[in-house]
């Protein structure tokens, strides 16, 4: 894959390929991107964003960019997860895609693979560090079925200990969104971003058994 490093194309190596499935409405999915640097140290990044926009296995977009620029000062892999992983440049793309009836069956297969190979990357290295960086779609259908794959994506991460998050400034430390969500790298210049250690102890589980970020007595204040 080749992004943008300032004026300078950088490559990375591609471990796997996307997986992309069409669906209807010409639309793609893509299930991860896995990228090894070309660098000697061995920490593993994991980051789970919103969903796919235009990144492919052969180049990057704003946000994979703005990820990559992050990662490659400390981790050898970068691992990128999408709590939906239907292509769309605008999230409220997919609004169509939801409504359409006869596409439900298939969607949610698809859905529910997605968060398959989450689960199977995160049971297969507990050290990875896990970042959240999902933001929260505006269109209330797409809304409706992102807040719904987020919490089963919170149900997996809630005993992890290494999930992070980045806020929107150093001074304030915050790091929800008026949805009670992490940021997205596409309105946070994440690489001068806040990162705070271990928010996953801030991932609780509420009596109606939702599961929410809630700040506790070790988070940002």
């Amino acid at each position: 894959m080749k992004y943008k490093d300032d004026e300078k194309e950088v490559d990375t190596l591609i471990e796997k390929n996307i997986i992309s499935i069409k669906v209807e409405y010409n639309f793609s999915i893509r299930n991860y991107l896995k990228m090894t640097f070309n660098r000697d140290v061995n920490k593993k990044m994991v980051i789970i964003l919103m969903n796919p926009s235009k990144a492919t296995d052969k180049e990057s977009d704003p946000t994979v960019s703005e990820v990559l620029r992050f990662a490659k000062k400390e981790y050898k892999k970068v691992i990128i997860f999408n709590v939906l992983p239907f292509y769309g440049t605008d999230s409220d793309d997919l609004s169509p895609l939801f409504k359409d009836e006869s596409k439900k069956e298939i969607i949610e297969v698809l859905l529910k693979s997605n968060i398959n190979k989450i689960s199977e990357e995160l049971l297969e290295d507990k050290d990875t560090e896990i970042f959240l960086a999902t933001g929260c779609p505006k269109d209330g259908e797409v809304k409706k079925v992102f807040l719904s794959q987020l919490q089963k994506i919170y149900g997996l991460l809630k005993n992890n200990s290494s999930v992070r998050a980045f806020s929107i400034t150093e001074d304030k430390k915050i790091f929800l969104n008026n949805e009670g969500t992490t940021y997205h790298p596409r309105y946070l210049k994440i690489k001068k971003a806040f990162t705070h250690e271990k928010i996953v102890e801030v991932v609780v589980k509420d009596k109606d058994g939702t599961f929410s970020l809630t700040e506790k007595e070790n988070a940002p204040k």
